[in-house]
């Protein structure tokens, strides 16, 4: 048995609502406890803030596309490198340090449990090792099923309960949290040169649509009981008028259960864009908020943006190749055989760029319009929008 007392700590447990109050907390074993023996270990906190551990719900920190990241742009590792220092591993990398520096940063920071939002079922087993090597959070991963071909075949012959066995199945194989959908049908599109521009859109070859992917994905989530709703990264990324896709998937909701969530809808911001192109770019966070207000079993993150230099990385393949053709920077493309695929691309974000400062404010407007602060997570989708830090 351990014992621990923690000693004039400030407070802030919002679930409580204890807003910075000063107290003790006694812990025995690793829980917190009414009271503990004089046997105990005291640590005095007088002077620091005491709160329950942060969770970055949408990250990118392990696996081979954060791999492909660092190896891409050595001048990116060059940046943020730290000696060892007796027990702490050295580490190096700004948008994308390496696992031991992700843990250490995201330690100062006061986080304990992080999110890695996209694993290839094919490529788990090297997620799963870095998360070995990032030693100071609870770490998981979502696991990518947008471009499944057993799961569209299931979906295109009407079997939803086939959908939930090839999802257990290999959620299961692979130790995944969740399920994600990028650029649902998109990314498989890519294979063949294409991409879907909305939600009725067929797939080439399956004849499936991204809303029948959706639909049937998030009625197969919940006939499994998952402990977590299907992560969505909606078609159409970054594209001017694009809040309308957005609106359209988050209306494919099924109304299964008001009290569960049953939809994740990541990176939002870069989903809330009105305008017919560049020139009449503008910010639809207000409708993206109201829908969301209406629905509570929605819940979405910010993928908050912020200026300077970052690497950007997803599964969405055809619109990083998009975001290439804009910015000229070096681009990796990558496919996993039947499953999904995935882009790399460096970035600058800039003050002076018109619609990267639309871009950062719309983010924040997501936040300050959805009335329920448990619907709209702090995320910068890392290192996507930014770094983290």
């Amino acid at each position: 048995m351990t014992e621990l007392l923690v000693k004039n700590a400030c407070v802030i447990d919002p679930l409580r609502s204890i807003n910075a109050e000063t107290m003790d907390i006694a812990i025995r074993d690793g829980r917190i406890v009414e009271e503990v023996s004089g046997a105990a270990e005291v640590i005095d906190v007088h002077g620091m803030l005491t709160m329950p551990g942060g969770v970055d719900s949408h990250t990118h920190i392990c696996g081979t596309k954060v791999n492909f990241g660092r190896y891409m742009s050595p001048e990116d590792m060059r940046a943020g490198r730290t000696p060892r220092r007796g027990p702490l591993h050295a580490t190096s990398g700004y948008s994308v340090p390496t696992t031991y520096g992700n843990s250490y940063r995201y330690s100062v920071m006061g986080y304990t449990t992080l999110l890695e939002g996209a694993m290839a079922p094919l490529e788990a087993r090297h997620t799963h090792e870095e998360f070995i090597y990032t030693p100071l959070q609870d770490t998981m991963a979502n696991t990518l099923f947008d471009g499944n071909w057993g799961i569209m075949e299931a979906i295109r012959d009407g079997d939803t309960k086939r959908v939930a066995a090839i999802i257990a199945w290999t959620l299961r194989a692979v130790k995944g949290f969740g399920v994600k959908l990028t650029n649902p049908g998109g990314t498989e599109a890519w294979q063949w040169g294409k991409n879907v521009s909305c939600i009725r859109d067929p797939v080439p070859y399956f004849e499936v649509t991204p809303a029948e992917i959706i639909r049937k994905v998030i009625e197969a989530n919940e006939l499994l009981h998952l402990p977590h709703s299907v992560h969505l990264h909606a078609n159409n990324l970054g594209t001017p008028g694009n809040y309308t896709c957005t609106l359209g998937s988050m209306g494919l909701v099924p109304d299964l259960n008001k009290k569960r969530q049953t939809l994740y809808a990541t990176h939002v911001q870069f989903h809330a864009y009105g305008g017919s192109g560049w020139p009449d770019f503008c910010s639809k966070s207000e409708p993206i908020a109201n829908f969301v207000n209406m629905r509570p079993q929605i819940v979405m993150d910010m993928g908050q943006v912020m200026f300077g230099r970052t690497t950007t990385m997803t599964a969405d393949g055809p619109m990083e190749f998009n975001l290439y053709r804009l910015h000229h920077e070096k681009w990796s493309n990558h496919d996993v055989e039947l499953e999904t695929g995935s882009g790399i691309i460096p970035v600058i974000y800039r003050r002076k760029n018109l619609v990267n400062s639309i871009m950062w404010a719309i983010g924040l407007e997501l936040a300050l319009l959805t009335e329920s602060p448990w619907q709209c997570l702090l995320t910068t989708d890392n290192p996507n929008g930014a770094p983290f830090v």
